[in-house]
Parts: C-alpha cells; sequence; structure tokens
C-alpha cells in the first residue's frame, strides 16, 4: 500500500484521495503506516519553515537597512506631520516602484509551497516589502504592504486591505490607516499607473479617502472591502531605530 500525506489534512493511499479522518477510520490496519506519512510529512514542513525563516531573517536585515537609508532621505521620523508622512511616504512608493506582474508567480510558488501557513504569510509579506524597497519592483500587494509598512516605521497605524467583487478573478491591494478614531483608504498603484501615464501629477490627489467616501467609490465601480490584514512582520513600530 502507498501512502502519501498531502497537505491541508489530505491523505492519498493508492492514488485515492481521503480525509485524514477518513483514512483512519477506513483503513485501521495501516494506521501506522498512516502516522508515519503524516510525521513525515510534518517533518519535512518544520524543515522547510526553517529554511524560510533562515531566508526570511536576511531579507529582513536588507528591507530595514534600506528603511533607514529611505527614512533619512525623506527626512521622516515620528516627528512628522501626520499628513507629511502619509504624502512623502506615498510619493516614494509611486516614484520608485515599478509594476512587475511577473512577481504574481513568486508570491504563488511561496503560496504552494510546504510551508505552515503562518510562514506563508510571513514569506509573502516580506517578498512583497523587500521587492518593492530593495528590487524597485511590485504589484499593488508590494505597493500597500510596503506602504502600510513605512508609515508603521514613524509611528502611524496602518496596513493593507484587499478589495474587490467577490466573483471577479481580478483582486487588489489598498492601504487603510486608521487615525483618531477615522479611517482613511489609500491607492497607491492606481495613482502610479495614472502618473504614468501623464493623468495626475505628484501636487494632485493622494487617493485618500475617508471611510465613508470610499466605501461610496467602491459601491459605484461594484466592489468591497473583503479582508484586512494585520501585518504578522514589523508589528514593532520601533523596530528600525532599534536595529
Amino acid at each position: 500500500m502507498n501512502i502519501e500525506y498531502y497537505k491541508d489534512g489530505v491523505i492519498k493511499i493508492d492514488g485515492n484521495i481521503y480525509t485524514l479522518s477518513d483514512a483512519l477510520r477506513n483503513f485501521p490496519k495501516d494506521i501506522k503506516q498512516i502516522c508515519y506519512a503524516v510525521n513525515k510529512y510534518k517533518k519535512e514542513v518544520e524543515e522547510n519553515d526553517k529554511i524560510s525563516q533562515d531566508k526570511n531573517t536576511k531579507l529582513i536585515k536588507e528591507i530595514q537597512d534600506k528603511t533607514k537609508i529611505i527614512l533619512n532621505q525623506l527626512g521622516l521620523d515620528k516627528e512628522n506631520s501626520f499628513f507629511d508622512k502619509i504624502s512623502k511616504i506615498f510619493d516614494y512608493i509611486v516614484q520608485n516602484s515599478d509594476f512587475e506582474e511577473s512577481l504574481l508567480q513568486e508570491k504563488k510558488k511561496i503560496y504552494d509551497a510546504d510551508l505552515s501557513l503562518i510562514e506563508k504569510y510571513k514569506a509573502m509579506e516580506i517578498n512583497d516589502i523587500y521587492n518593492c524597497l530593495v528590487k524597485n519592483r511590485s504589484v499593488c500587494t508590494g505597493d500597500a504592504t510596503t506602504m502600510a509598512y513605512l508609515l508603521r516605521c514613524v509611528g502611524i497605524d496602518a496596513t493593507h486591505a484587499t478589495i474587490g467583487n467577490s466573483k471577479a478573478t481580478k483582486l487588489h491591494e489598498i492601504v487603510l490607516i486608521r487615525f483618531m478614531g477615522y479611517k482613511l483608504y489609500c491607492e497607491p498603484t492606481i495613482y502610479r499607473e495614472a502618473l504614468h501615464n501623464d493623468i495626475v501629477n505628484l501636487n494632485g490627489d493622494k487617493f485618500v479617502f475617508e471611510e465613508k467616501e470610499y466605501k461610496k467609490y467602491l459601491r459605484a465601480n461594484r466592489m468591497s472591502i473583503l479582508q484586512i490584514y494585520d501585518p504578522i512582520y514589523f508589528k514593532d513600530k520601533d523596530d528600525v531605530e532599534n536595529e
């Protein structure tokens, strides 16, 4: 009998797919072999997690080094005004990151890897920020994740969110900023594409919307806010200063 453990609690026995509970119930004589396959898979996942963690540690160091340079270049620290921080970081993202759709395949490879869910999320978030800040290449997820990260570095409560139509195949990432009980939504990718097509200039609208106004904008485009992400990495707003 050939038994393999697949991710998400799925067992493959002689080419047939079973949930783990069904496999244990239907093949009581082979429980030891099934458990062996499960433990082997878990060990492989742990080893891959360790490799991922080591890689992430190196990328984080590069990100933090680049972050210090960028914040110094922009003349930003926690003493700047709220809107000055948003404006300068927004302008930096749209001016210094080029849209590269091939990065979507990189994200898919990470998601398909045999990593625990938390390691998948960490790896994708770190790669998004690394590509945007260090490699100057991103998609909307990279723009939003990176802008939120830089805002947190200067003391602003920010994260990123997914918007779209639940039936749509294409989703979009935006920045969510919390300030004195208000929510502001920011669109760096849309602004950058408009900028590159000479539709707007950097002294124009920064696409920063109050919650009520933004939801009206979403309804007009038959879209909604699908998911808000609380960042796993870079939670500490003092990370950059403490390194």
